[in-house]
């Protein structure tokens, strides 16, 4: 008895599921390739080769150029490493105070993941080869969607908002670095450093936008202190 052919709509979804799985290689090999050798280093046949699939899949799908191979990677890591969501423009301060700490988590748990990736932004960052430019391209991208919203949120002109961006992007590098690195996934519950990041984002935003006020002159919102403790 003859087996029936899979279903269209099966079968679609079932390349989709293979194609976006032999994605995920090609950017593991070349983020591999780049760690252990360098840009030079890159190109079809290696990547190929780690990953297992013919070259002519990478010309057809990924492109032609060694830079193409770079670019997919990053492109599909640097999502991830930045942030998939960002900012609601015209969203509320503590409505973007909310959104910054749920879209730090994703980041914090995939950089625990692939440690790896967090090695090579600090490696090329401000370098003016291909890795550099396109991190410079991400990071741009994230920083202006921030600035954008902050600058909406918090009542900011465009520099002050960029330069409050530059401090929370840096915050959060800083912590994800230690969350790897330093793997406080086993020291810390995922609700107490929640807790903690709400805490320290709240703050933050508070200190810089009275700073602000200050030094326009203008009267800073009073801020009530709460009651005191027995000591």
């Amino acid at each position: 008895m003859k087996s029936k052919a899979p279903a269209p709509a099966k079968a679609d979804k079932r390349d989709k599921t293979d194609k976006g799985k032999k994605f995920e290689t090609v950017a593991e090999a070349v983020m591999l390739i780049l760690n252990q050798s360098g840009i030079s280093a890159v190109n079809h046949t290696q990547v190929a080769r780690l990953a297992k699939i013919s070259r002519a899949w990478l010309y057809k799908y990924v492109g032609a150029r060694p830079e193409d191979l770079i670019e997919f990677a990053l492109d599909h890591f640097g999502k991830l490493f930045m942030g998939r969501g960002g900012p609601i423009a015209g969203a509320k301060p503590d409505e973007l105070r909310q959104q910054f700490v749920e879209n730090t988590w994703p980041i914090l748990s995939f950089l625990e993941q692939k440690p790896a990736v967090l090695g090579l932004y600090f490696r090329y960052l401000g370098t003016a080869n291909a890795v550099g430019r396109k991190i410079h391209e991400l990071e741009s991208r994230q920083l202006d969607l921030l600035a954008k919203a902050l600058s909406g949120g918090f009542k900011l002109t465009a520099k002050e908002a960029r330069a409050v961006a530059e401090v929370m992007i840096s915050f959060r590098l800083g912590l994800s670095f230690r969350y790897s690195q330093t793997k406080m996934s086993t020291r810390y519950s995922q609700e107490e450093v929640d807790h903690a990041l709400h805490r320290v984002v709240k703050h933050a935003t508070l200190v810089t936008t009275l700073a602000l006020e200050k030094k326009k002159g203008r009267a800073a919102p009073v801020v009530r202190p709460g009651p005191k403790t027995a000591r």
